[in-house]
């Protein structure tokens, strides 16, 4: 389709950090989306393969469940994938409607990874706080499924912070999760953002290339942009 949930693409190593081999793990037949590589636990990128004609739709916290709800829906209508970083307060917040909608995301094939349980900008701390956290995402996403053998494949920090703390790399390494970011921001989120700010985001800069990872949050403007961002995707 050109767009899909994120792949186990060939990752960019941070800067200091060295990325450790993980288990060859075996995918979940759910996730047959992203088989095309295997995980690479512990390992840094922003981008997919620039090789392969594809973008990745991503969003983040998952505060509003029934915009996350209308994205599934515009995804599932377009024959698209998305790839979903809620926050685990935020599942725990909101149980009964979290629970519907993972449970549909997942039997859309689209894909649920970890953005931590606190939501909080990650500071200069232990790997076992760190990984708390993550496991304790996890966790909530499993209870949400009622699959306590679901996998996530990668860690999205909120804010985009922590990149520089190797315990976060540990962390995720040892929960078989690759590190991930973006490589271009829709700030739909921002207060006065507009459908076409969006869209002036996504395409109008020199980020719109094979393999970008478009960073979306359940905000009202970017649903409404949603549509015309996968309409636009394709037509380039």
């Amino acid at each position: 389709t050109g767009v899909a949930a994120l792949p186990k693409a060939t990752s960019t190593p941070m800067p200091g950090t060295t990325a450790v081999p993980g288990p060859d793990l075996a995918y979940p037949a759910e996730a047959g989306q992203s088989v095309d590589v295997k995980p690479q636990p512990g390992a840094y990128f922003y981008h997919g393969d620039v090789d392969r004609t594809e973008v990745f739709i991503t969003i983040d916290d998952c505060q509003n469940w029934a915009n996350i709800d209308t994205d599934l829906e515009t995804a599932k209508a377009k024959g698209v994938q998305l790839t979903l970083f809620p926050a685990g307060r935020y599942i725990e917040s909101a149980r009964a409607d979290a629970e519907r909608v993972l449970q549909k995301a997942v039997s859309y094939g689209d894909e649920i990874d970890n953005h931590t349980f606190s939501h909080a900008f990650i500071q200069p701390t232990t790997w076992i706080g760190l990984k708390g956290d993550l496991d304790a995402q996890l966790s909530a996403v499993r209870t949400a499924l009622k699959d306590p053998t679901y996998r996530e494949w990668f860690v999205r920090p909120p804010y985009g912070s922590g990149l520089d703390n190797q315990n976060l790399y540990n962390a995720a390494r040892d929960d078989g999760l690759a590190v991930v970011k973006w490589s271009i921001d829709t700030s739909g989120y921002q207060v006065g953002s507009t459908v076409t700010s969006v869209m002036h985001n996504v395409f109008e800069t020199n980020h719109f290339k094979n393999g970008a990872i478009i960073l979306m949050h359940d905000d009202y403007t970017d649903m409404n942009a949603l549509p015309l961002v996968i309409d636009t995707i394709r037509a380039k």
